[in-house]
């Protein structure tokens, strides 16, 4: 079984794993898997097995974690949510116990973006201004894919909330993938909770949130990426409807986004692409569902990694 998190420690040294954040699961599986230096992120050098890859370039610093034990079966790739960053120890493999529990082969980034300064907890994988993260990342999946000898079809996208905007995001510039996703953002933008205008000063030059959706639209928005014509993949959403602020701010744009997209192309059936599941949950609010909802999502849509095509 996959553990819970243990409770809070009592006192904690600045910068190292505190049990509040990180299962006793998570921590046993990053202390048995070794880390190998990558010098060119262009030409991986992929080790079956679990291995840490980790590439210490300027400006961005890369890691990932990577389950590589069943070539030819499908890919399961985490996105990263929020990190506290004076309690966790960067790069951090979020849900590492997950990906060992499940019977799927796992990638599992770390966002480079929160190497840019220490008091950043939240990166969506913005990057820099000149050094965006999601092509990199894209990159990456794709050579694992291929060092698997699978297709698009055959990768699936996790994450919630920043985890699950990078999620969307991956899906639609990776044609034939699907994405499960868990209260996440489809507009960083609109995010209220903090950590966006810190995102733009430390990696955009502190522009203005108006300029900054004029000028990087691709790199914020979800839903304005769809409007302009990406790639609807295929999403299993998970919204929790007494999380008020994402619930309105977030997934009712994006449908809206959709339905435009509908009525414009009457040949997209959605209903063979999105899959929205709303709960009902005081206590956890924004915070995601377990471990055992998840695996029950992931068997309901198993044909759509298996390699079910994609009908438009």
């Amino acid at each position: 079984m996959v553990d819970s998190p243990e409770p809070a420690a009592t006192s904690q040294a600045p910068g190292s794993i505190t049990r509040r954040f990180v299962s006793r699961g998570e921590m046993a599986a990053r202390a048995r898997t070794e880390t190998l230096q990558v010098a060119d992120l262009a030409a991986l050098e992929l080790r079956p097995g679990n291995y840490i890859y980790e590439h210490q370039g300027q400006p961005l610093h890369y890691a990932f974690y990577l389950k590589f034990t069943d070539p030819g079966q499908p890919l399961l790739v985490f996105g990263q949510g929020f990190q506290a960053r004076s309690q966790v120890q960067l790069p951090r493999f979020q849900r590492m116990d997950w990906a060992e529990e499940l019977p799927y082969n796992a990638l599992i980034f770390n966002d480079p973006t929160l190497f840019l300064r220490e008091d950043v907890s939240l990166g969506w994988c913005a990057g820099t201004a000149e050094a965006p993260v999601l092509p990199t990342h894209c990159e990456i999946v794709g050579q694992v894919r291929d060092a698997l000898g699978i297709r698009n079809e055959n990768i699936l996208f996790y994450g919630s909330s920043a985890g699950g905007f990078t999620s969307l995001m991956m899906a639609s510039r990776m044609p034939g993938s699907s994405a499960l996703v868990n209260n996440p953002q489809t507009d960083v933008l609109k995010f209220r909770r903090g950590g966006v205008r810190r995102l733009l000063e430390v990696g955009f030059g502190g522009i203005p949130l108006d300029r900054a959706k004029a000028e990087f639209p691709d790199r914020f928005s979800f839903v304005a990426s769809i409007a302009a014509g990406a790639q609807v993949p295929r999403i299993y959403y998970l919204q929790n409807i007494l999380d008020d602020d994402h619930y309105t701010d977030q997934l009712l744009p994006l449908l809206g986004t959709l339905k435009l997209r509908a009525e414009e192309r009457q040949e997209i059936d959605l209903s063979q692409r999105f899959i929205l599941e709303l709960y009902s949950d005081a206590k956890a609010l924004h915070n995601p569902v377990g471990f055992d909802k998840i695996r029950s999502c992931l068997e309901s849509i198993r044909p759509w990694f298996e390699g079910a095509p994609v009908q438009d």
